[in-house]
């Protein structure tokens, strides 16, 4: 499988630091993005923490190592979606516990969304209100849910999807890793396609964007058949340009928050 990819994390207009952080393996064909919360020093920490667990947890297990898996797999899940399911609940071990041995750090938690490919399957995982979104083709799907109060007035029907991200409670969420000593992430696995185009956000992005803007800023993306498809310098850059475009965009309307855009195309 061939991939390109890009990352921007932005500290925004209105923060002084910056407690998103990323990780992308191409070895493992895993991506995460996490949000950070609870002061400076710990929401800087726990998503941190959070990306690293997991990225180190994936690729541990997949080497086969020996090491007995921290919680059992869950039913009904792939293997694949089961490792990221295993990999969140234990971040969100370390996270709680590390916050419970430091008193300064108590309440410090991440939220997190993460892609991990494997062979004609896309494995989605998230915790809290960092996004996922595919483009394939011209149509623009959110792979994940919030986990928040604005979702639950969405799914009540007292609330337009395409509202909420000017919603004044947008940023209460209502999962996230570390708070509570377990957690449950919400995983779905999805069919890959060439071409597919994945978008991994944090929410200072969406909380100023709509669905709609989103999808014009990604436009430049849209392939024509067979246009460039497999070129990694020429999609990389694309990626590149569109992933600033988008940083800018949400430091246009205000910044309110730290803003982390990565985007990730299968190409071949």
């Amino acid at each position: 499988m061939r991939v390109v990819w890009t990352c921007r994390t932005d500290v925004g207009v209105k923060r002084s630091v910056n407690e998103d952080h990323f990780r992308a393996s191409l070895d493992a064909l895993l991506f995460l993005v996490a949000d950070g919360m609870g002061g400076h020093a710990g929401g800087e920490l726990a998503s941190r923490m959070a990306v690293e667990s997991i990225e180190n947890f994936v690729i541990e297990t997949r080497a086969g190592t020996s090491t007995p898996l921290p919680f059992a797999p869950q039913p009904g899940l792939t293997p694949e979606s089961n490792r990221l399911h295993v990999a969140a609940r234990k971040a969100n071990r370390d996270i709680y516990e590390t916050a419970q041995g430091n008193p300064p750090l108590h309440g410090m938690g991440s939220t997190l969304v993460g892609l991990l490919l494997h062979e004609h399957e896309v494995h989605v995982m998230h915790v809290g209100d960092s996004r996922c979104y595919r483009l394939r083709g011209d149509k623009l799907l959110p792979l994940t849910k919030d986990h928040s109060v604005v979702n639950e007035l969405i799914d009540d029907g007292k609330l337009a999807r395409d509202a909420a991200y000017r919603h004044a409670e947008r940023n209460i969420i209502t999962r996230a890793l570390g708070v509570d000593p377990d957690v449950e992430p919400e995983v779905a696995a999805h069919e890959l396609r060439i071409g597919d185009l994945f978008l991994l956000c944090s929410d200072g992005l969406t909380d100023l964007t709509s669905d709609r803007k989103l999808f014009e800023l990604l436009e430049p993306l849209v392939d024509a058949p067979g246009v460039n498809l497999g070129r990694e310098g020429i999609e990389r850059d694309h990626l590149d340009k569109v992933a600033e475009a988008m940083v800018r965009y949400a430091n246009s309307r205000g910044g309110d928050d730290n803003i982390t855009v990565m985007l990730v195309k299968v190409i071949g």
